[in-house]
């Protein structure tokens, strides 16, 4: 599934903010070069392979093991792809606390624009420690302009 994102550090914090807001315990694995992807629901598909990895062991349920890795992969044109299975996607720990692919994705872009705001608007000029979550469920970032300390010579 095609994204827009194209920014990896936003995207990997983007990522750990999820999985830690909805107290998934999974790490992210960066890799570069991209590595192959575990399928454990058939083994005879093509490989695929990711440059961000959530590895299937760490998004289990008591009652379901996951199948598929989930996985960014930054295409020619520089915009990641996530690599996922809907079906998957929906059975584990993320489908479970977020919801399907599209779901997934719309709650990525949310925190890869915090991330993009909170590494390209400086801490020194800007407070944007303000993140609400309003009562549809969507994140407002209440950026603030920090008094500018004027020096007299």
């Amino acid at each position: 599934m095609q994204t827009q994102l194209v920014n990896q550090s936003a995207l990997l914090t983007g990522l750990q903010a999820l999985l830690a807001e909805h107290q998934i315990p999974a790490i992210v694995e960066v890799h570069d070069p991209a590595i192959i992807l575990e399928n454990a629901y058939d083994a005879s598909a093509p490989p695929q392979f990711a440059h961000l990895i959530i590895r299937r062991s760490q998004l289990d349920l008591y009652s379901r093991r996951a199948l598929l890795d989930v996985g960014f992969k930054r295409t020619q044109s520089g915009t990641f792809e996530l690599i996922a299975d809907d079906w998957d996607l929906r059975q584990n720990a993320i489908g479970h606390a977020i919801g399907g692919s599209i779901q997934f994705l719309r709650a990525v872009q949310t925190q890869y624009n915090i991330a993009i705001v909170q590494q390209t608007m400086s801490p020194h000029l800007w407070d944007h420690s303000d993140i609400q979550t309003l009562d549809d469920g969507t994140k407002r970032l209440v950026l603030t302009q920090r008094p500018i300390e004027v020096v007299t010579l």
